[in-house]
């Protein structure tokens, strides 16, 4: 078990340790840094889980927690492979050199539920790529009308195809925003038929950070400047556009997810 995770289940219980390796998978990557978050912040007890879980407070501890950190400390390596992304979010990632290679894939989609990408000479005009949970073989499949795949097994396998036209670009739609975070150079949001946003998603997360602040300090920030906004017992949070932040509050790092969240309690 990772050294810290050794340390909060046995200083704040079992639940907070899997709650934490939930939370926090970056934190533990460097030894003694969350654990020693943890005992600087709160008394040893096993309450502190129960206080989190009963007031569905886990989005605003893990803000609390990030706010003693600089940016920098919390930002990922955005030099790895989609290998290693893909690996990181449980995918096996696969490249498809012949027409053999595609059809291998073949067995995990029903009939009717088939891809064009299954058809010869895929390969003349596309470089072809599959993804695939790693426990797939465990997913349940359920049974849909038309067929539509609305189950976990709808995600479990994925198909990603880049034109080898130079002057095009790749198009991934997904639900799981954190894997779009992490996969892709421009984000678009639909929602209700509407397109709220599209904008290279690193100027997006640089235009904007969360705060978390005293009311007094939350009703100094200009109202147009501030996306969403929700008060809880550790303060204020509200995301932001940071150029209107003052110097003396503090700015943490926001998320694609996060940031729609807000977009769609604004909408």
């Amino acid at each position: 078990m990772n050294y810290d995770l050794k340390i909060i289940k046995k200083k704040f219980g079992e639940n907070m340790m899997k709650l934490s390796r939930e939370l926090f998978p970056t934190l533990l990557e460097e030894k003694g840094l969350l654990s020693g978050l943890f005992l600087d912040n709160f008394n040893p007890s096993k309450m502190l889980y129960d206080d989190i879980k009963k007031e569905h407070l886990e989005k605003e501890f893990k803000m609390f927690i990030y706010g003693f950190l600089n940016k920098d400390e919390v930002i990922e390596n955005s030099k790895k492979t989609p290998k290693e992304l893909f690996e990181e979010i449980g995918y096996d990632f696969y490249e498809c050199e012949t027409e053999e290679d595609i059809k291998k894939f073949k067995k995990y989609y029903a009939r009717g539920e088939e891809l064009c990408t299954f058809n010869d000479k895929r390969l003349d005009k596309c470089y072809v790529f599959f993804v695939v949970k790693k426990n797939v073989d465990e997913i349940k499949r359920e049974k849909f009308k038309n067929p539509i795949r609305e189950d976990e097994y709808g995600t479990s396998v994925m198909s990603i195809q880049f034109t080898r036209d130079e002057t095009h670009s790749g198009l991934i739609s997904s639900h799981i925003v954190s894997d779009l975070e992490k996969i892709c150079d421009y984000i678009a949001f639909i929602h209700k038929g509407r397109l709220l946003l599209f904008e290279e998603k690193d100027a997006l997360l640089d235009r904007h950070c969360i705060v978390q602040c005293s009311e007094e300090q939350f009703n100094s920030l200009p109202e147009q400047a501030v996306k969403g906004v929700k008060k809880t017992p550790f303060g204020i949070n509200a995301i932001v556009e940071k150029e209107f932040v003052p110097s003396d509050i503090q700015k943490l790092p926001v998320t694609i997810e996060e940031l729609f969240v807000f977009m769609v309690k604004e909408a």
